[in-house]
């Protein structure tokens, strides 16, 4: 019985180790997706914040691409807003980057 058990160990060893490295890969990808998909709106966002020096320059020149229909930003920010929130915080403050948020809906 214990011969029988071992054998069955040894053969279900690679399964394992394949669905593990396959989970692992799959979990990079999705890391990566994710990244990617934030790419572009962050380059959007740091480009165009490069003037801006302090959180309300920053609120400002968001109201202005609102009043001037700036789709390409205006989309930027609320993807932005939506999904990576703690980065508008990082780089705008928190009070900042509730502002933001508001000016874009």
């Amino acid at each position: 019985m214990l011969e029988k058990t071992k054998v069955v160990l040894k053969n279900i060893f690679p399964l394992l180790l394949i669905i593990a490295a396959v989970i692992y890969i799959l979990k990079e990808i999705n890391n990566q997706a994710k990244y990617f998909s934030f790419a572009y709106p962050k380059s959007v966002v740091e480009y165009a914040f490069v003037e801006a020096k302090t959180p309300d320059d920053m609120i400002e020149l968001v109201k202005e691409w609102n009043s001037k229909k700036w789709g390409a930003q205006i989309s930027a920010i609320r993807v932005l807003c939506k999904h990576d929130y703690p980065w508008l915080v990082e780089i705008a403050s928190q009070e900042g980057a509730t502002k933001i948020c508001r000016v874009t809906r």
